[in-house]
């Protein structure tokens, strides 16, 4: 007795009625949605992104409990973790100054000791995880033109470091520099991210040649060169002077 063949688009009708569906995973959508986008044609792509970001900001704003500080109930920056046992956030245990906030643990009341130690493991599975979401939201924009969707990389990618995870962050600004050329506030603003990026990774010790510099200083030459183009346009004539005058305050970088 042979074995029935299965049709593709009756596979695709199952896991998009997944999509939403009660009783599975936040995550689990999640990462089905990115599976369809990358499986499926560039219309059936685009007609599922607003779920599947949808989904991606559930999952980043309630993450896995393992990875979710249970008092701010956000990722975890950095694990550590006090002589009651629990674990938190850095951010959530100590202040700008660097002074420890608790004498009783949070989620017990007993006292603690004003110290707190890096869960080493814990850290690097979180990196892993971050990394693996990353991966494939990167993935999915080579299928998918999608603005929305790099927003959520970009927010990984900010929290994992650009400057350590280059080859993620050439992939990013690669796929961010090909999303269509928007108004000029846009392009502006577009250009300022850059900046910030460039002082970082110099700040982190990156200089000369470096693909990811090079990648992102020759964009913004191109973007200033453009918006400057359009400042001479709108300066010339004498009713859109205004207009020229916020929008070279908005390219000083």
């Amino acid at each position: 007795m042979g074995v029935p063949s299965i049709k593709m688009d009756t596979v695709r009708k199952i896991a998009l009625g997944q999509l939403g569906g009660r009783g599975i995973t936040v995550s689990r959508q999640a990462s089905l949605g990115l599976d369809m986008m990358r499986a499926g044609s560039v219309s059936e792509a685009d007609a599922i992104v607003p779920e599947v970001v949808r989904q991606l900001r559930a999952e980043l704003d309630s993450p896995p409990e393992k990875y979710r500080d249970p008092i701010t109930l956000e990722l975890i920056d950095e694990p550590m973790v006090l002589s009651s046992g629990h674990v938190f956030s850095k951010s959530t245990l100590f202040d700008s100054n660097g002074q420890f906030r608790f004498k009783c643990c949070p989620m017990t009341r007993e006292a603690v000791a004003p110290m707190a130690f890096p869960l080493v493991y814990l850290r690097r599975e979180l990196i892993e995880w971050k990394l693996r979401r990353l991966d494939s939201i990167l993935d999915a924009t080579s299928h998918v033109n999608s603005a929305p969707l790099l927003e959520l990389a970009r927010s990984l990618l900010q929290s994992l470091g650009a400057h350590t995870y280059q080859s993620q962050a050439r992939l990013y600004w690669t796929r961010r520099l090909h999303v269509p050329a928007g108004p000029y506030d846009e392009q502006a603003k577009l250009l300022r991210e850059m900046s910030s990026e460039v002082a970082a990774l110099r700040t982190a010790g990156l200089g000369g040649s470096n693909e990811l510099l090079d990648l992102l200083t020759q964009a913004m030459r191109k973007i200033l060169e453009a918006l400057v183009q359009a400042v001479r346009e709108l300066w010339a004539d004498e009713g859109m002077r205004a207009e020229a005058s916020e929008l070279m305050c908005k390219t000083r970088v």
